[in-house]
């Protein structure tokens, strides 16, 4: 079976000082992997938004410089029924000055004309000769800006350009008549937007890394200092030396005049609680990190994934899925961790549980779409008792994300509600293989799980919720799926 990590501390018999060594390492490091994602992705967001900006004003200039339409140049300069590749080299002598001005001050973008008559770019930055001038697929998604008519963002991942991922922007150009004759472009590979970030993170990284090793070299000098004290200390006590010095410990002075005085063993044993308390004063405030530090993490990722599932980001999927990946792996531990350790009664109120879930209900929902899956919410009639809303909510979570991780993808997960004698019950069923049975005497012991990166916190979590409400969890399981019941007792206000 496998242990619980504070078993395995205490088989491994690690010190006091090197388990507060190993938590505080923990603390730190989420808190790095934090400030990594966030600040990274706000330094992609504005990049890319300054990205865009010269975009829009590069495709801006390029229209303002052509004063006329490209027929009328070639009108001009006589070559109007000439072969197309004759017309190349009259627009691309006219336009390519314009281009290569505008390049000067972008040198970190790609731009130019492209003229539907021809069907190929006739001036680019930067110039690889007319010759490079060749037509382009129209499977190329900027080319929806011929059936919309509106200046299209999107991202192309293999650019004839750059031949790598870019940020293109396409402006479309009209001529007199309103007749759209092709359109002027810019576009900016995303690497070195990737690559400042990847420094980005690393400085972080490092700096986090030596903040680390200073918290860890103060704390190795502070217990050094502490043990050799305790060590003087103790030293004297079991010598029965009573020149105890007076420099050692001065916190407990009066225990030491009273070992000088011959005091009763009680009063020593009340000392050594007063420095044990203090001892666990630093494992009370590193929880009090750990508290604050998961506290935003859930509403961050509920907008997330019901921002990735509107279709004007799915350009930027990959992003809003790491984002809660990431997410995800920094507040699992911290949250269940806190819940599952909470002493103390929840401040319950008089509501109803449907509401709880109808808030709820759109991350759900987020959750199961995310993993091509189906959420059913069958809400009946149940009276008002007395809940913790943020603990029903994250009792609620838990069950359905297991019973969302038990399915194939086409699942569907019911979640209801109704009375059964005097009890408001809580139904949560999935439609996965179920629980063997030799499992399932351990469901919500802490620290069991059959998942590869399982913490063994999440049930242990539901029952500890439910215990805290005077509720129950039962559960059904077999080869068709899994049901878990939770019955709250209808107690009025009063109660």
């Amino acid at each position: 079976m496998r242990l619980s990590i504070r078993e395995r501390f205490v088989k491994k018999k690690l010190s006091i000082t090197k388990r507060i060594y190993i938590w505080t390492s923990i603390i730190i490091c989420i808190t790095i992997i934090i400030v990594i994602l966030f600040s990274g992705l706000n330094a992609v967001k504005l990049n890319q938004l300054e990205y865009e900006r010269d975009l829009v004003a590069i495709t801006g200039q390029l229209g303002n410089h052509l004063n006329q339409s490209f027929d009328d140049l070639l009108r001009l300069k006589g070559v109007a029924d000439e072969p197309s590749e004759q017309q190349l080299l009259i627009l691309n002598s006219e336009l390519q000055p314009i281009v290569n001005l505008i390049g000067e001050d972008y040198p970190k973008f790609a731009l130019g004309f492209f003229s539907a008559k021809l069907d190929r770019n006739v001036a680019v930055v930067p110039n690889k000769g007319v010759d490079k001038l060749v037509p382009i697929p129209h499977s190329r998604p900027f080319f929806k800006v011929y059936e919309t008519k509106q200046p299209m963002l999107i991202k192309v991942y293999t650019s004839s350009i750059w031949g790598i991922p870019t940020l293109s922007y396409t402006n479309p150009i009209f001529d007199r008549n309103g007749v759209m004759i092709g359109h002027a472009w810019a576009n900016i590979t995303l690497r070195e937007m990737y690559k400042a970030l990847l420094i980005h993170s690393l400085e972080i990284l490092g700096i986090g890394l030596i903040s680390l090793a200073l918290v860890l070299l103060i704390l190795k000098k502070l217990f050094n200092r502490l043990n050799k004290e305790i060590n003087d200390l103790a030293t004297a006590i079991v010598n029965n030396d009573n020149e105890i010095k007076e420099y050692l410990l001065p916190e407990l002075k009066p225990v030491i005049n009273k070992i000088r005085n011959h005091i009763t063993e009680m009063n020593q044993l009340q000392a050594e609680m007063a420095r044990l308390d203090r001892l666990n004063l630093v494992g009370q405030m590193a929880a009090g990190i750990a508290h604050e530090i998961r506290n935003p993490m859930t509403t961050v990722r509920g907008y997330l994934q019901l921002l990735g599932a509107k279709s004007e980001f799915q350009p930027h999927a990959s992003a809003f899925e790491l984002m809660i990946q990431e997410l995800d792996r920094a507040n699992s531990i911290i949250t269940e961790f806190l819940s599952i350790v909470k002493n103390s009664p929840p401040d319950r109120q008089c509501q109803n549980i449907n509401e709880i879930l109808q808030r709820l209900y759109p991350l759900l929902e987020a959750d199961a779409f995310t993993q091509s899956k189906q959420i059913a919410f069958e809400a009946g009639e149940t009276p008002d008792i007395l809940l913790n809303a943020k603990e029903i909510s994250q009792l609620l979570l838990n069950l359905c994300r297991n019973g969302l991780e038990a399915m194939q993808v086409g699942g569907t997960l019911t979640i209801r509600t109704y009375i059964e004698d005097d009890h408001v019950v809580l139904c949560v069923e999935d439609e996965g293989g179920g629980i063997p049975s030799e499992y399932l005497e351990k469901i919500g012991t802490p620290f069991f799980t059959t998942k590869d990166n399982g913490t063994g916190l999440g049930l242990a979590t539901c029952y500890s919720i439910a215990d805290r409400h005077d509720a129950t969890i039962d559960l059904n399981s077999g080869s068709s799926g899994t049901t878990f019941f939770v019955r709250f007792p209808c107690l009025s206000v009063n109660q």
